[in-house]
This record gives structure tokens, C-alpha cells and sequence, in this order.
């Protein structure tokens, strides 16, 4: 691909390659961090979509036992946007703050708890990777903050995978043993998933 050049720079070009590929950075990367990272990608958009589908299904089924079904489409698109959450678009966050408070007045999150950091951290992580926005600088101006995916070492990686496998389940128990709450039995059976020991002190 290269006929004009010689011999020797394709040689030393080749060296330099196969020197590269074998730093301990390079080989890192290509055994462990690029295999997890990966996986990481792969749960962070999962488990999102399994806490929006819980937080969905619990809000029908709540809707239904006070026999308002009906609403299902006007609470979710109107009601939690401005009469709870008074946000300019749904958030997940939002659904699982306000969202039970329909149809169970008591039902309660606390923010300051692990369950909800953990939700509140899986929705940043995950529109940084689906709603990605470049940053964009003008001189030492910055015009657009762009997504901000955050890079952490393996191991706390691997533990936020844990708590993101966890998630879906753990807020799903937390809704159903409110005092006084509705039963509304959603992913009542978690195995193989271990719940992660940060989110055992709310559920």
C-alpha cells in the first residue's frame, strides 16, 4: 500500500507497531479494560431500560388498582413533568421519585440513600453514551459542555456494574415494602443477581 517508500521505513514502521502493541498499557487495554468496558456499556444501557420498564409497569398496575388505567398516558407524559417533577423533560429519576405518589400518597425515595445515588448516577452514565454531545471550545471558552462519560479504574467499574445489575430489583423491593403500600409484585424474582451491599441499608 505503500510503493513509494522503502524497505527499511516499512520495516521500521512495522517495528514500531509491534513495539506499541506490546506495552504494558496496550496489553492492559486489549485483556482487561477494553473487555470490561464493553460489558460495562452493555449493562449501563440494560439496566436503565429494565428500571424504566419496572418504574412503567408499577405505574400501570397502581393506576389500575385505583381503577384510573386510563391516565396511564397523561400521567406519564403530563402529570410527573409538571405537577410532581416540574422538570422541562422526564427523567427516570423523576418517575421514580414521584411517579407511586399517584396512586400511593406515603411512597417515599430518599435521595440521600445509595438506591437512589445509584439510579441517579446509572442515568448520567447512560445518556453520556446514548445522547452523546460533543464539547465544543472557542479559545479558553467553553461553548458546549458536551457528555461527560466518567472513566474510573477497573475494579470500581466492575463494582458499578454490580450496583447497576442490582438496581432494577432492589428499587422494584423498595416500592413493594412501602408501609401501607399497594402490592404490585414487579421483578419479584431476582436470581441469579446478588443485591449490592450499599443498597441493603434502603430496601
Amino acid at each position: 500500500m505503500n510503493p513509494d517508500h522503502s524497505d527499511e521505513s516499512i520495516a521500521s514502521f512495522v517495528d514500531g507497531q509491534i513495539n506499541f502493541a506490546a506495552t504494558k498499557q496496550v496489553q492492559y487495554s486489549d485483556q482487561f479494560s477494553g473487555p470490561v468496558m464493553t460489558q460495562y456499556v452493555l449493562v449501563t444501557i440494560l439496566s436503565h431500560a429494565l428500571c424504566e420498564a419496572a418504574i412503567n409497569a408499577i405505574l400501570a398496575l397502581g393506576l389500575t388498582q385505583i381503577n384510573s388505567q386510563k391516565r396511564f398516558a397523561e400521567v406519564e407524559k403530563k402529570e410527573i413533568q409538571k405537577r410532581f417533577a416540574q422538570v422541562e423533560k422526564e427523567e427516570i429519576t423523576e418517575k421514580w421519585l414521584f411517579a407511586p405518589k399517584i396512586f400511593f400518597p406515603n411512597y417515599d425515595l430518599p435521595k440521600g440513600e445509595a438506591l437512589f445515588g445509584t439510579l441517579k448516577y446509572l442515568k448520567k452514565q447512560r445518556n453520556a453514551l446514548v445522547h452523546s454531545k460533543i464539547r465544543v471550545d472557542q479559545g479558553d471558552k467553553k461553548i458546549l459542555k458536551g457528555s461527560e462519560l466518567d472513566r474510573r479504574p477497573l475494579a470500581q467499574n466492575i463494582e458499578w456494574m454490580h450496583r447497576f445489575f442490582s438496581l432494577p430489583y432492589d428499587l422494584s423491593e423498595h416500592a413493594r415494602s412501602q408501609p401501607n403500600g399497594h402490592s404490585i409484585f414487579i421483578l419479584h424474582n431476582r436470581d441469579p443477581i446478588l443485591r449490592a451491599d450499599v443498597h441493603k441499608k434502603s430496601t
